[in-house]
């Protein structure tokens, strides 16, 4: 993943943030299917072989993004606690834990 396609992925996470500040609930804020695909984009970002190898990389395309650090942390949570929330979730964590720490298993 290159940085732009990386940007324009968290671009579409700003309006999430937006909603779930809105809303009051934090990361028990329940996305909808739309605001869903926003924060999986996030999570291909995140999990990508270039922020897994280097945090700087991430933290530079959140800066172009305008995203604040914490905007990261609100993301991974409130995709977690979505992904709780649903059928199969141990095969969704699972997965996002093998993407995360590179297994090819």
């Amino acid at each position: 993943m290159n940085q732009e396609e990386a940007v324009a992925l968290l671009l579409t996470c700003k309006p999430v943030i937006a909603a779930i500040d809105a809303s009051g609930l934090g990361i028990f804020f329940q996305p909808t299917a739309q605001q869903v695909a926003a924060l999986k984009g996030y999570e291909l970002v995140a999990t990508c072989a270039q922020a897994r190898q280097s945090e700087l990389w991430l933290d530079e395309v959140r800066q172009r993004a305008e995203l604040r650090p914490s905007d990261l942390g609100l993301l991974d949570a409130t995709l977690w606690q979505h992904y709780l929330r649903q059928r199969g979730v141990a095969d969704e964590v699972l997965r996002h834990a093998k993407a995360y720490f590179g297994s090819e298993e």
